[in-house]
């Protein structure tokens, strides 16, 4: 045979072992280095080795991506849902109104009632608060505005003067929290007021009622409320202030979401393009295990014909084969060509299963080893 041009394996065998497995303590470990050379002419040349990923290997790996890009999928699938769906949640509301009475020489007291003549202002403080059982985005505007009424001593709805000023501008919180709070301070210039009434009485000799009423509004997307108010009575020679307030405890409301973001449309693309890849890879993995018991079955097919049909010529190794010298080994493409070496150097074929998938046949004579390796691969 031409042995020139061929692609062979040259193992250099460190250390043997003993051939009968049997007999564990005389065993000692075995350390082969291969290199992959071929000929040209005399000279030789060593193959680089290429990276082989095994079956078992790529098979968890594309399972493995499946499950992962499956699982990404359905997330931007439950996020897209729960994103464009309106949910309810719990929210408590509440709002509170303090004030102390100051009189000119600036001197405060927290009272419930007192004498106008001794009254200066009042030092007032309203308090506006919501806490929601999750986080919201919330967008709100506030303000303080007072009321000044005059109106008829008999008949209250019949209004002789009203004079609206806001006291506190309109002011924006916008923000995603789960509390909204207020906090503003003013003070209520008691004595401008209570003059007034005084000077319209005075020049109009009439018998009236009187009132100021200072209230904080809260608007949102839809309503503008009156979340608490302070009623001060300027007639009256002893006042006692008249405090609104609210209480909402344990209240539902619906959070509705935009119909569509850009959040939705990039997790839309997130979880179609994860779809199609788990399809994709679904359909690469069915076709790899198609082929694979296709290629073993057709593998087993062989080797059981080829220990068939040449029964007389092959010696079955049960234990594996060891070669106790440093021989080459010169890996044939063909049986026909093992027949050959078989024929002319009068030695047995032995047969060597190396796993499932992969089988030798060897021929060895004093100098070579010649090999021929069939594999399912190879179907």
């Amino acid at each position: 045979m031409d042995e020139d041009n061929k692609n062979v394996l040259i193992e250099k065998v460190e250390f043997t072992f003993d051939i009968f497995p049997d007999k564990k303590e005389n065993n000692t470990s075995k350390k082969v280095k291969k290199e992959y050379v071929t000929y040209e002419g005399s000279n030789k040349v060593v193959l680089k080795k290429r990276l082989y990923i095994g079956f078992k290997t790529r098979v968890t790996i594309l399972a493995v991506s499946i499950v992962l890009l499956l699982l990404i999928s359905l997330i931007s699938f439950f996020l897209i849902f729960h994103a464009s769906k309106n949910y309810e949640i719990k929210f408590s509301e509440t709002s509170e109104v303090n004030y102390t009475v100051c009189d000119q020489a600036y001197n405060c007291s927290k009272i419930n009632k007192f004498m106008a003549d001794d009254c200066s202002y009042l030092d007032t403080d309203f308090i506006y608060n919501v806490d929601y059982s999750d986080f919201v985005d919330y967008d709100r505007d506030y303000y303080i505005k007072s009321e000044f009424v005059i109106s008829d001593k008999n008949d209250e709805d019949l209004v002789l003067y009203r004079k609206p000023e806001n006291i506190v501008e309109t002011q924006n919180i916008k923000s995603t929290s789960d509390n909204i709070h207020i906090d503003e301070r003013i003070n209520i210039e008691f004595e401008k007021y209570y003059n007034k009434t005084r000077d319209y009485i005075n020049k109009n000799n009439v018998d009236v009622n009187s009132y100021l009423v200072v209230s904080l509004y809260v608007k949102d997307k839809k309503d503008t409320t009156e979340v608490s108010s302070i009623r001060i009575n300027l007639t009256d020679r002893i006042v006692k202030p008249k405090v609104k307030t609210i209480s909402n405890l344990d209240r539902s409301i619906i959070i509705e979401k935009d119909a569509w973001t850009s959040t939705n449309t990039i997790l839309v693309l997130i979880c179609v393009g994860c779809g199609l890849l788990v399809l994709l890879l679904i359909i690469r993995l069915s076709n790899m295990l198609l082929k694979a018991f296709y290629r073993k079955d057709r593998y087993t097919k062989e080797v059981k014909k080829l220990l068939r049909v040449y029964d007389d010529d092959i010696v079955i190794a049960r234990n594996g084969f060891v070669s106790l010298e440093n021989k080459r080994v010169v890996k044939v493409s063909e049986f026909k060509e093992l027949l050959d070496a078989k024929n002319i150097l009068k030695k047995p074929i032995v047969y060597v299963r190396v796993n499932d998938i992969k089988s030798k046949f060897i021929v060895e004579d004093a100098d070579c080893i010649y090999e021929y390796t069939i594999k399912d691969l190879d179907f």
